[in-house]
Order: C-alpha cells, then structure tokens, then sequence
C-alpha cells in the first residue's frame, strides 16, 4: 500500500478551516456530543468502520454524551491527506444523523 504524503502546515492549516476541525497534541481533533449514550456509542462504531475502510486507525475516547476524535497518520508520522479524508467522511455522516 502507498503510503499518504504529509502535509504542509500551510496545507493544515487551509483544510482545518474547511472542515472545522482543530490541531491538538500533533493531531486533527474534534469533539462530538450527543444527547444520549447511546447516540455517541453508535457514532463511533460507525466511525470506527468508516476508519477500517480507509485502514486509518484513530483514538476515539467515548464520554457519557461525547465523543473525541483524535486523527493522525502513522507512518510516516504526522498528518496527511488521509486523515482530512477521514474527517471530512465524518463531518458527511454527522450532517446526516
């Protein structure tokens, strides 16, 4: 498998304001919350598949009603254009629950 480009910071810094996202700990982050438990459980399973279909593999930390999403690519080590893909595959399912 090919393995993603990093991005500039400049290339972050442009995509981070297209989807909405921030730049925390070395990664692209965001925080969802949800109503209920149960609503943020299946949002990660969900996420957790969409993830596997791209073989990226995020930090998801579920709360009681929330849940944080941590995105960056392993190797090499930083952020690439598979983690905004990821994202903006987020952002798509979110507009749509």
């Amino acid at each position: 498998m090919k393995r993603p480009r990093l991005l500039t910071e400049e290339e972050i810094s442009n995509q981070l304001r297209e989807i909405q996202w921030e730049l925390r700990d070395g990664c692209i982050y965001k925080k969802y919350t949800f109503s209920k438990y149960m609503d943020g459980l299946n949002f990660l399973v969900k996420v957790g598949e969409m993830a596997e279909e791209l073989d990226h593999h995020p930090i998801l930390t579920l709360g009681y009603c929330s849940l944080e999403i941590y995105l960056s690519t392993h190797e090499p080590k930083g952020i690439s254009e598979l983690d905004f893909q990821l994202g903006r595959k987020i952002e798509v399912f979110q507009k749509t629950t």
